[in-house]
């Protein structure tokens, strides 16, 4: 949820690209922001009888109650960047991201940062050498690598994700 008019002042400061813009909502160039096409629009998707009724997406209950997934909202996501402190430094100036932790993350080869962006967590990845992010850069670029969700019930995930063939991996 954003105040448009200051959300295009931020971009046009820092001389970020606009791929896609409706004028309610926009969405910068991945190229200019860590690989990702952040989406900036003033509403909200679960109580927005518009987007609901329109089969767009679901209310809350839905993901929570009646899917199999047990989805009680978003953690966390990763994302993967060459640079770890220009990329902390450029997420804390365009969206007053605030440093929580900083961790090394040696099973993947990666330094992590953690970053806490208004009720969200993003993690930065960045390679400290041979690994699973060194790879994943050199075969995606820069960009988001994994989302993190809560659940209320694990089982039933294991279910779903087993039903469709989909391995998990810690």
């Amino acid at each position: 949820q954003a105040d448009m008019a200051e959300v295009r002042a931020a971009i046009a400061e820092r001389g970020i690209r606009i791929v896609r813009d409706i004028e309610v909502a926009l969405h910068t160039h991945p190229a200019d922001t860590l690989g990702i096409a952040f989406e900036f629009w003033a509403g909200h998707f679960h109580d927005n009888p518009e987007i609901l009724y329109h089969g767009m997406t679901h209310p809350i209950e839905h993901w929570r109650d009646r899917h199999p997934l047990a989805l009680t909202g978003r953690h966390s996501f990763t994302v993967a960047v060459r640079d770890l402190a220009a990329a902390s430094e450029f997420l804390q100036s365009f969206l007053s991201a605030r440093p929580v932790y900083e961790a090394a993350r040696p099973a993947i080869g990666a330094q992590a940062i953690g970053l806490e962006i208004a009720d969200s967590m993003v993690e930065l990845l960045s390679p400290t050498g041979p690994g699973d992010v060194r790879d994943h850069l050199h075969r995606y670029g820069e960009g988001i690598r994994s989302t993190v969700h809560h659940t209320r019930d694990m089982a039933s995930l294991r279910g779903h994700f087993a039903e469709r063939k989909v391995a998990l991996v810690p």
